[in-house]
């Protein structure tokens, strides 16, 4: 049963949430500055042990939004999500005055079957797993649990958008077009960074 304070409010972090916390600021670690090149397995191992974590804590399929029904709905959601998303991309890229976005020194150096797998392997089964279930799926369900609807989905979207924080450092640096709105150096870098977290937090 989960503990409560003397007011009759539910305390947190408790355990184990304060053990997905600690996940999460590992594999944030390693992702961008310890261990880069394992970050695919890193990805897969976290979220496993997050839905562990979860599920030992009393957390249902349903309460993490991986039965067979919502996965179904979200998969035609996602579907027509990501045609869209591939529309304004191509839509950008055919015009001159969106196209310099793409230019990213990250990617500049890759070859086709690195671009490649990033988009189709490192992305849905690193990024797009890990952070969808702990932000949208653990996270989320623990914290409803102890502290109800509008205080789970304030937390779960600052987490969110901090741990934007340390992939964003370089944003600057590296793409063109976020510095020439953000401007270059210090105070481009600091820029860049507090839009990626508010974007994450609004995300």
């Amino acid at each position: 049963m989960r503990a409560t304070s003397s007011g009759g409010l539910p305390s947190f972090p408790e355990r184990p949430v304060a053990a997905v916390l600690a996940i999460l600021v590992a594999a944030n670690l390693l992702n961008n500055l310890l261990l880069p090149e394992a970050y695919l397995p890193t990805c897969v191992a976290s979220a496993f042990l997050l839905l562990l974590i979860a599920r030992r804590d009393g957390c249902s399929w349903a309460d993490l939004g991986l039965t067979p029904e919502t996965a179904g709905r979200g998969l035609r959601w996602a579907v027509g999500a990501a045609g869209l998303v591939l529309l304004g991309y191509l839509a950008a890229v055919a015009l001159p005055v969106t196209r310099t976005a793409f230019l990213d020194e990250r990617a500049g150096d890759l070859a086709f079957a690195a671009m490649l797998g990033n988009a189709l392997v490192r992305i849905p089964l690193g990024t797009v797993l890990l952070e969808e279930v702990a932000f949208r799926g653990v996270l989320y369900a623990m914290l409803i649990a102890r502290a109800g609807t509008p205080r789970a989905v304030l937390t779960s979207s600052l987490l969110f958008g901090i741990w934007h924080l340390l992939p964003s450092l370089g944003l600057s640096d590296a793409n063109a077009a976020v510095a020439s709105v953000v401007g270059s150096g210090d105070a481009g870098r600091t820029a860049s960074v507090l839009a990626a977290v508010a974007r994450g937090t609004t995300g």
